[in-house]
């Protein structure tokens, strides 16, 4: 009924690696809940979810507090919600991962705008 994407960058602190993928977060709603409403529950439980002094470390945190909010009296109206994790090909986390060929920054986003809006 309503959906969320973000991008997120994770970090394997083993590997010193990272990588970028989208996140996308599907709202269901009990049966008569108002567009308005939709959009303010959608919005709070994303705020909520991605709190930056609190964010989970890794994908069972992020999923076990969704569960807990799912769970919480804070959201009554929220039925279910699903999660999509889909990591960004090679060539499209240059502009989030910019380490991985060691080049400014700017030059990496700036290379991949002209790659994307040359397809």
């Amino acid at each position: 009924e309503m959906q969320l994407e973000f991008t997120c960058l994770m970090h394997n602190s083993r590997t010193e690696e990272g990588h970028a993928e989208n996140r996308r977060l599907k709202f269901w709603f009990v049966k008569g809940t108002d567009h308005s409403r939709k959009l303010t529950d959608s919005y709070e439980f994303f705020k909520d979810l991605v709190n930056q002094g609190s964010f989970p470390k890794d994908y069972v945190g992020f999923i076990k507090r969704m569960l807990k909010q799912l769970q919480s009296e804070s959201y009554p109206n929220l039925r279910r919600v699903d999660l999509d994790i889909v990591p960004l090909e090679p060539c499209s986390q240059e502009a989030f991962v910019p380490e991985i060929e060691q080049r400014p920054v700017e030059i990496v986003v700036r290379e991949g705008l002209l790659r994307t809006l040359e397809d």
